[in-house]
């Protein structure tokens, strides 16, 4: 590896932008190492130095701000960059353009992608000498005016100030591209170009750059316009030591509590997105059963009233499958409750598997479980019952490393479509009905609600013509 070039680690999952972002820095003069995953990158980290790291926020191991931490704990100094396209834009403009967290929002660009790196790690080496950056700003004077450049250099150097200077706009532009300036003072016209061109160019590549211009004669047009483009102060011609040192120093002390507000609003914003994840995850553990991740008793009863709300308003059909596996306190008996947990584990991606994805398949308790198939009605939900027997009779279920065995379910079946069907708990109750049918029945199979229904209605004419 070429040690005289900047080292980049690209951490990212999808391979298109792998092979974009390597193809784009390393023909901006970039070594280039990629990773695939947060562990990988991580790995590499451990073993190699790098000067920046561009991790996306989405991996499929590790979430993206768990891993900027990772990388900050085990080296403080390397420039981090956080692509992503989940933050809104706004987040770039809080976060720390000093060496601390970086954002490209997809999809990349090559310029942009070059431009934010290159500030990083200018940013990262200026701020080497923390101290240094607390008190003294790096100041670019920008005058086509030989002595009042040379005043301006007197005054900066007397001072202690970090400057340098120049005499026209376009050598300055080269200078904030090649390093990292809180402070211009510019003239308000140049001879190459206006320094209102100037201040905005300077700002789109360092928003945070303080703007103070020089200019001998103000025009309240001019002034509303430089103060528009991002001016934070003027100074008028012929410059005085006391007046210059003075907004020097206003502008120094707003530049520094402009980056601890921005300090602050990143770690605010970071600590928000900590937040929302881990609500997210209590929302999501609220509603989940613990064993096979699939919905709870209570979710389900929730979800059902829903649709069951959809298709009153609507007219639409609605189905409820109830499942119990066949002799499976004979599985707990016999092999033990972790084997019993384990045939639970794999029957709840079966059933997950063996529906469309907006149906709903929770456990209803014990080893019993819940389909809610919306559009559907008691016939075709028969038919998927039988489907999902069948899948249940043919699947050897691993209960430990080298045992598996055989298992059957029972299920009943009801629709809204059924005569009498009114209300949730009717639904219910008559799917739970045509459950108990199916195991007295023999088990191992499908029974329907309407099928019990229609051969009760026979059975009662039978027994009113018998009478007569």
């Amino acid at each position: 590896m070429n040690r005289e070039k900047p080292n980049v680690l690209v951490v990212d999952d999808e391979e298109t932008i792998l092979k974009s972002l390597s193809l784009t820095l390393q023909e901006g003069g970039y070594d280039v190492t990629v990773a695939k995953t947060g562990s990988e990158g991580l790995e590499k980290l451990g073993k190699n130095r790098y000067d920046a790291i561009i991790v996306d926020y989405k991996l499929p191991d590790i979430d993206g701000l768990e891993i900027a931490k990772a990388i900050r704990d085990r080296d403080r100094k390397v420039s981090l960059i956080i692509i992503t396209a989940y933050i809104p834009a706004e987040t770039a403009d809080i976060s720390i353009r000093l060496g601390n967290y970086n954002f490209l929002e997809k999809p990349l660009e090559g310029e942009t992608v070059l431009s934010t790196l290159k500030r990083s790690l200018i940013s990262r080496d200026y701020l080497a000498n923390e101290q240094q950056i607390l008190d003294r700003p790096n100041i670019l004077v920008v005058d086509d005016d030989y002595e009042i450049r040379s005043g301006l250099e007197e005054i900066l150097k007397a001072a202690g100030y970090n400057y340098k200077s120049c005499a026209n706009g376009h050598e300055a532009l080269e200078k904030i591209k090649e390093e990292l300036f809180h402070m211009l003072i510019v003239d308000l016209n140049l001879g190459d170009m206006e320094g209102v061109e100037v201040i905005k160019k300077a700002k789109e590549h360092f928003p945070e750059m303080m703007i103070i211009l020089i200019t001998g004669s103000p025009s309240v047009e001019s002034v509303v316009v430089a103060l528009k483009s991002g001016t934070f102060d003027y100074i008028i011609k012929p410059l005085h030591l006391e007046d210059v040192l003075g907004r020097i120093k206003i502008g120094w002390e707003k530049y520094k509590q402009a980056v601890l507000v921005k300090q602050l609003l990143q770690n605010l914003r970071i600590t928000t997105l900590e937040l929302e994840k881990f609500n997210k995850q209590l929302s999501t553990l609220a509603v989940t059963d613990y064993l096979t991740s699939l919905y709870n008793h209570r979710y389900i009863m929730e979800a059902l009233s829903r649709e069951y709300s959809k298709i009153e308003r609507f007219h639409r059909s609605l189905a409820v499958l109830l499942l119990d596996l066949d002799h499976f306190k004979s599985v707990n008996d016999r092999y033990g409750h972790q084997a019993g947990d384990a045939v639970l584990m794999e029957l709840g991606s079966l059933l997950k598997n063996s529906v469309r994805t907006m149906d709903i398949v929770g456990r209803y308790g014990g080893e019993e479980f819940c389909i809610i198939l919306s559009e559907t009605d008691s016939e075709k939900a028969v038919v998927i019952g039988e489907r999902i027997l069948q899948t249940i009779a043919k699947k050897l279920f691993k209960i430990k490393e080298d045992l598996c065995i055989n298992i059957t379910a029972s299920l009943g079946v009801c629709g809204t479509d059924v005569k009498g069907v009114h209300s949730i708990g009717i639904l219910l109750d008559c799917a739970d009905k045509a459950l108990y049918e199916a195991k007295a029945r023999g088990r191992n199979r499908v029974v329907c609600w309407k099928e019990i229904g229609r051969m009760s209605s026979i059975g009662h004419r039978e027994e009113e013509e018998s009478r007569h």
